[in-house]
């Protein structure tokens, strides 16, 4: 941490977690590929989301990576918007 410029952040995937202090950015909250057994739809997975981001702390920042690619279309991003959470998008 010390070899990083004063104003660069790292990332935190939850939950593996490091206190970095001042040096932690945002916090990523990783989703497996849900299976139509554990959710079968995007509007089950956002049921089950909606209620955890009204939890976090307005004082840090968040992201969101999913693994289905079908859930992404515009009513996700427009859903962490509201919430002032970030969402990550991997090749």
């Amino acid at each position: 941490m010390d070899r990083t410029p004063e104003d660069f952040v790292f990332p935190a995937k939850i939950p593996q977690i490091i206190i970095l202090g001042h040096k932690l950015g945002p916090m990523v909250f990783q989703f497996p590929f849900f299976d139509r057994w554990k959710l079968p739809r995007q509007t089950d997975f956002l049921a089950v989301l909606v209620p955890f981001l009204k939890k976090l702390p307005a004082e840090r920042r968040f992201a969101v990576e999913i693994r289905n690619k079908i859930w992404l279309d515009a009513s996700l991003p427009d859903l962490l918007r509201e919430h002032q959470v970030a969402l990550v998008l991997r090749d």
